[in-house]
């Protein structure tokens, strides 16, 4: 079982929780009348950001390299012959052979 830290959380989860808990604790301490002691709490959310740098720089010293697959064997591309183009250059060789005109005079006998 792997043990839970800190610094798995990402950037903007800590900043976001960081944000909420230095405004709360002023907050707080304001509100049960500590006065100008109240900012004395805000030893817990710069003892939990120290923490978090301090667990994120070993955690991502740690982490294990990222894992890339091989890449697969190219098998080479099959040939493709568009019925179109071919189509176009079989009748462009049957129109340079001369066609007899339908109805005219029939060609002179040797």
């Amino acid at each position: 079982m792997t043990r839970l830290t800190i610094g798995r959380l990402p950037y903007w989860a800590m900043a976001v929780l960081l944000a909420a808990l230095t405004f709360g604790v002023i907050y707080l301490g304001f509100r049960i009348g500590l006065g100008l002691y109240s900012f004395a709490l805000l030893l817990l959310p710069i003892g939990l950001a120290v923490w978090y740098m301090a667990e994120y720089s070993t955690t991502a010293a740690v982490a294990p390299p990222p894992t890339v697959d091989p890449a697969p064997s190219m098998a080479p591309p099959e040939t493709f012959d568009d019925p179109v183009i071919e189509a176009d250059l079989f009748d462009s060789l049957a129109e340079t052979e001369p066609r007899p005109e339908a109805g005219g005079p029939d060609p002179p006998a040797p």
